[in-house]
């Protein structure tokens, strides 16, 4: 295996890629252009379930397909933008009844099934912030999230509850109504309702409710790992970077068919798994199994790709390297040649796994970066260029990116190539966080001299690319190194 740029002809690629000079991109992209593809942010209204869904409908898309969804069983449940339409409103109107008014949080702990969907995008119709929970979430982990976002709905399902939310919903003085996704009449009491009959009997028009581009609408618990998690807010207006980046980064056309295997929970696997293909009107294929136990399971998710005849798979290392365990040579039996574009998100691969892609799946894998902070990839390998494992490609048209040093006085630019620090990104764009629920000191102490300073450690090459070097330990500053001779801003 070598270390050697993988690159793919134009034949290979099997249609122009979005951007296909990245150079003049780079030099003609502002956000302004991004925020022009959608009207209602001139009025001052905005809101993403209406620009995922409504518009697709007014659009004449009502009876395309615009999820499916493949349970563990492999039986297969789709919806049309018309039905995911009437599904949105009728729990909008629902959370109206409730009288959940316009910025209260709802959480949702639910699995990656269309009730998930129809509370991600009714929430959100209706004004109010949708929380996502992790799946995984221990019972003290869980009271802790929903006690921080000061939630006052609970979506989940009625073994959930049983299991684990009823034993901890007294510690949530906050919390008005827990909402069973599969509830029947005999579950109602206390706090709890039965979800089925309320959207049942609830209008199916959209509720008159107005947002604005700057209202808030996520909130997005991170995992960790690191330190103590933090819940970022972002705004309505982060779909403009939703769908930019998926055109750019992921290079979604609208004939695709597209599959993101990353945790519907978190930020980046909400916007790319729901929002941003919804709003390009490209079909999106949901595993309610969940990546790493599919990518487990001995070719469940091969099987996956190929039946569902997917075209662009968004992934993880993660993933990755649970397939390339499994059987690295499974792929072989199933018939992938209609994926033309894989990325993997998150640390760079090593050049054997980029190797047995190319092999064994018939595409290299792009490496891009992107946090739950940022809300959208912003580095990133694109489809008109080579790939470099290990690489995580150059920051998207439109933002601004350099390698620094924090300083008495700030954050110093470092000019010189090959010197390893702290990746910073200048503020503005639009799915940038606006700040950390229950702990605001946090966020400022993220922007420095109108930079974001991540808390990754990268290295920039002389080409320009990004290398990601490792995190930098929590309450720890990115290490400083000797000053460059070259003190000049490292360009975009």
């Amino acid at each position: 295996m070598t270390s050697e740029a993988i690159t793919k002809s134009a034949a290979d690629l099997r249609c122009r890629p979005n951007l296909d000079d990245p150079g003049t991109a780079a030099r003609l992209f502002t956000w302004a252009t991004a925020r022009a593809r959608f009207p209602a942010l001139a009025g001052g209204r905005f809101n993403m379930a209406i620009e995922a869904v409504d518009r697709q409908v007014e659009a004449g898309r009502g009876a395309e397909i615009a999820l499916r969804f493949v349970a563990a069983d492999d039986r297969v449940s789709e919806l049309t933008y018309g039905e995911l339409a009437r599904r949105t409103h009728a729990f909008a109107r629902t959370l109206g009844s409730l009288q959940v008014n316009s910025g209260a949080t709802v959480a949702s702990w639910l699995p990656a099934e269309p009730a998930y969907a129809q509370a991600l995008l009714g929430t959100l119709e209706a004004g109010a912030v949708f929380c996502p929970l992790d799946p995984r979430s221990s019972p003290e982990t869980l009271a802790a999230r929903l006690a921080v976002a000061e939630a006052r709905v609970l979506v989940t399902t009625r073994a959930r509850y049983r299991d684990v939310v009823r034993h901890v919903q007294n510690r949530l003085p906050s919390l008005q109504w827990i909402l069973l996704s599969d509830g029947r009449a005999e579950d109602e009491g206390g706090l709890v309702r039965a979800l089925p009959a309320r959207l049942q009997a609830a209008p199916t028009t959209a509720p008159d409710v107005v947002t604005g581009g700057q209202d808030v609408a996520l909130l997005h618990f991170t995992r960790g790992t690191m330190g103590r998690a933090k819940a970022v807010l972002h705004v309505h207006e982060a779909l403009v970077a939703h769908v930019w980046t998926a055109r750019a980064a992921l290079d979604l056309h609208p004939d695709d068919v597209f599959c993101c295997t990353l945790d519907p929970t978190s930020a980046l696997g909400l916007a790319y798994g729901f929002l941003a293909p919804l709003t390009l009107g490209v079909v999106s294929i949901i595993d309610e199994v969940g990546a790493v136990a599919s990518a487990g399971s001995g070719g469940r998710l091969y099987a996956l790709l190929q039946n569902q005849r997917v075209t662009v798979l968004l992934t993880n290392p993660e993933v990755i390297d649970r397939l390339r365990s499994t059987d690295w040579r499974l792929p072989q039996h199933y018939d992938l040649r209609r994926m033309r574009f894989i990325v993997s998100v998150g640390g760079g691969l090593p050049p054997s796994a980029i190797a047995w892609s190319q092999a064994f799946l018939g595409t290299p894998i792009h490496n891009q970066w992107g946090q739950a902070e940022t809300g959208a990839i912003l580095l990133a390998n694109l489809a008109a260029t080579p790939v470099q494992p290990g690489c995580l490609g150059r920051p998207l048209p439109g933002v601004e990116a350099a390698i620094v040093r924090r300083t008495e006085r700030g954050v110093e630019p470092l000019g010189a190539q090959a010197v390893e620090g702290e990746l910073a990104l200048r503020c503005g764009w639009p799915s940038m966080y606006r700040g950390f629920r229950g702990d605001p000191g946090r966020a400022e102490a993220c922007l420095v001299d109108g930079w974001y300073l991540t808390g990754d450690r990268f290295r920039r090459d002389a080409a320009g690319d990004f290398w990601f070097v490792g995190r930098c330990p929590p309450g720890v500053k990115a290490p400083s190194v000797e000053p460059p001779t070259d003190r000049s801003p490292v360009p975009a």
